[in-house]
């Protein structure tokens, strides 16, 4: 859906356009057969106020993930009347940096003809019809028009907007005039009063071609720009892909270091159980046994025990002694319950 530039109050130099009409009400979308009326222009302003709006050169790939393929940005953006305008429209510097060529093209062509594209948003809504009570009920694109309806078109209700698109100018205006709506008043009282339909010269063949073959020449420029940009973003989806792999093995090594440590644990464990039974043994042969010793070796002898059952067993097949009086004070509990099961 094109909306052209208008030239009342629009101006462009090297750092952007300023006053760019990015949506005009009270006329019928040129293809869609949608009205933009008044309510619809409420709907935009009301997701758009207070925000910066991306663009995008052309609408190829619109709906889809185009992140990356940014040439600038709309900021400013306020309501005219009828229309939703954009105080300025700012180049990215990476686009100036990356399509030189085109950027410098697109404010040249905005300069000295803005009439010959313009602005065309991206948008998610809703088609519905507008009665003659002012109720609304759904639509659907292509149906006849219902009784008692205000317009023969179904009204557009705006829920989303996604990005104003810089496209060529509708094939719809080929003489390259603004509309009575578009044009200064200077401009109207000129086309009123002085200019007479006979006296007009007849467009020149040779400067259409020239301005052709150079639309041409831009149009061919920017596609080779949105190639590269492409390319750009299969680079930079490697280099994530890359990342990503580097990720995966640091994991794979942090995996493996947590299991060296946990057998290294182990290790520590079964060399800290060998010191002291070495330390236990020491003792019985110089006849002292530490308590401490002799406690903590029960404690280790108990938890190797998976059931009350083994632990009752390894008890009864003890001798007689104080070891096995310690045992059974330490597993009081555990012993009474195996032989309470058994019983």
């Amino acid at each position: 859906m094109s909306h052209r530039v208008c030239l009342q109050e629009f101006s462009a130099d090297a750092s952007g356009f300023a006053n760019v009409s990015l949506i005009t009400g009270g006329i019928e979308a040129a293809g869609h057969g949608l009205y933009i009326d008044d309510k619809s222009i409420d709907d935009a302003m009301r997701l758009l106020l207070g925000k910066s709006l991306r663009a995008y050169l052309k609408h190829d790939g619109a709906g889809s993930d185009r992140l990356g393929q940014e040439i600038g940005f709309f900021s400013g953006i306020y309501r005219e009347g009828n229309k939703i305008k954009a105080k300025s429209f700012e180049f990215l510097e990476s686009f100036k940096r990356e399509a030189g060529g085109t950027y410098e093209k697109l404010v040249e062509l905005a300069q000295k003809v803005p009439d010959q594209f313009g602005v065309s948003l991206v948008l998610e809504y809703r088609p519905v019809w507008v009665l003659a009570d002012g109720s609304e009920i759904p639509a659907a694109l292509g149906d006849s028009a219902p009784s008692g309806v205000l317009r023969s078109s179904p009204s557009m209700r705006i829920a989303n907007v996604m990005s104003a698109d810089l496209v060529q100018r509708p094939a719809a205006n080929p003489n390259g005039l603004l509309s009575a709506v578009d044009a200064p008043q200077s401009l109207q009282a000129t086309m009123t009063t002085e200019t007479k339909p006979e006296t007009v010269p007849a467009p020149d063949a040779a400067a259409l071609a020239a301005k052709d073959s150079e639309i041409a020449i831009f149009k061919a420029d920017a596609e080779k720009h949105v190639a590269e940009l492409s390319k750009l973003s299969e680079t930079h989806k490697a280099a994530l892909a890359e990342k990503d792999g580097l990720i995966a093995t640091l994991t794979a090594d942090k995996a493996k270091a947590e299991a060296a440590v946990a057998e290294l644990s182990k290790e520590r464990d079964q060399l800290k159980a060998k010191v002291e039974d070495l330390a236990a043994y020491d003792a019985r042969q110089l006849g002292v046994a530490p308590v401490k010793v002799a406690h903590a070796q029960l404690a280790r002898k108990s938890a190797s025990y998976k059931t009350p059952e083994e632990m009752l067993t390894a008890y009864e097949s003890m001798p007689e002694g104080s070891e096995k009086r310690a045992f059974r004070k330490l597993n009081r509990d555990a012993l009474f319950a195996a032989f309470s099961v058994r019983k």
